[in-house]
């Protein structure tokens, strides 16, 4: 399902399951060394960016009450993106959440690039510690 559209930059954001998107996410998982977890395991909802007709980006959503979590953040490295793709999807799933009365948006980071883009984009550190967790107000 197509949730948001950029004409200008050839972007499209759309609503997959994991067991359609799966596959892609263990292939691009492969490309960055980076470990997920079983199909079983994985949230239902994935958001797909797609730009000029190739996948580029994903991340997936756990939805619980009145928070969620974006996981497994995910960019295809064959295809070379355009700045701003990943905050096209993030803005999407905020969207999505005020639909589902989502006031909190939280994820973990490990890499400082991640982290500098979450804070670009209105996230914040929680300050706890042995993991860097960060979570985001939706208004």
């Amino acid at each position: 399902m197509i949730l948001n559209t950029n004409e200008e930059k050839s972007w499209e954001c759309r609503l997959e399951n994991a067991q359609s998107f799966y596959p892609t996410m263990l292939e691009w998982a492969k490309q960055h060394n980076f470990n997920i977890v079983p199909i079983e395991l994985m949230p239902w909802d994935v958001f797909v960016l797609k730009e000029k007709g190739k996948d580029v980006y994903c991340t997936s959503l756990f939805v619980a009450d009145h928070l969620a979590f974006t996981v497994f953040p995910l960019g295809n490295k064959k295809v070379e993106a355009t700045a701003g793709g990943l905050a096209f999807v993030f803005k999407t799933i905020e969207k999505y959440c005020k639909k589902l009365d989502i006031h909190i948006l939280a994820t973990t980071v490990g890499e400082t690039k991640y982290k500098r883009f979450l804070e670009k984009v209105g996230w914040s550190c929680t300050g706890l510690v042995c993991e860097d967790h960060y979570m985001k107000i939706i208004t």
